[in-house]
């Protein structure tokens, strides 16, 4: 199969997922403000990948669950966050840095789509190089903000982004042999939970 027809295969995907459209709607009883934080360029990021995601929000007495859909392909990144009734709730385009959002109303969605691009990123793309005896931390900047990677014995286990300042630091805790990742942002008033579903390169 060449590129073109797996990349529109892959779309398919997509479109299947968010076809069935406005059936019901879960109705959050807020939302939060978008909250800060830089992303990566899509013109840094190498190859071509399809990723589903089970995302959990939490804030306060609100537990909101969600499926993310997420695809790369020719210098675009494309994020559909869907309910799990199958309703569509938000798509987020973004080239190099830039990021178009089509969404639901706000009273919908507990977060910003922007956050959820953010933590997104901050999950696959923020990736630094282990240390060489595969134990310890490694530490860059990025957009004025501090990165700290910590690894155990050869597995990222926590990365952490601390803008400075009196804001808390934005925790990310990897689970060791699963492809669960939890994330507390206490500065930005939730936490989530993301587990992969699928993930498979676009050649």
């Amino acid at each position: 199969m060449n590129r073109a027809r797996r990349t529109y295969s892959c779309s398919l995907v997509i479109l299947g997922l968010v076809g069935v459209g406005c059936a019901q709607l879960p109705w959050g009883p807020r939302l939060l403000a978008s909250c800060p934080g830089g992303l990566r360029s899509i013109d840094e990021i190498d190859g071509d990948f399809l990723v589903q995601n089970r995302v959990r929000i939490r804030t306060g007495d609100l537990d909101f669950p969600m499926r993310l859909v997420v695809q790369k392909t020719a210098g675009e990144l494309v994020v559909i966050g869907v309910s799990p009734i199958g309703a569509k709730l938000f798509t987020v385009r973004q080239r190099g840095i830039r990021a178009e959002i089509d969404a639901l109303p706000r009273a919908v969605l507990p977060i910003s789509p922007s956050s959820v691009l953010r933590d997104l990123h901050r999950i696959r793309f923020f990736a630094a190089p282990r240390p060489t005896d595969g134990s310890g931390t490694t530490t860059r900047s990025f957009d004025g903000t501090q990165v700290t990677d910590t690894w155990r014995n050869g597995t990222l286990v926590g990365r952490t982004f601390d803008t400075g300042g009196d804001r808390p630091a934005t925790a990310l805790h990897f689970e060791p042999g699963s492809r669960r990742v939890e994330i507390d942002s206490p500065a930005c008033g939730y936490t989530s939970e993301w587990s992969t579903l699928s993930e498979q390169a676009i050649e």
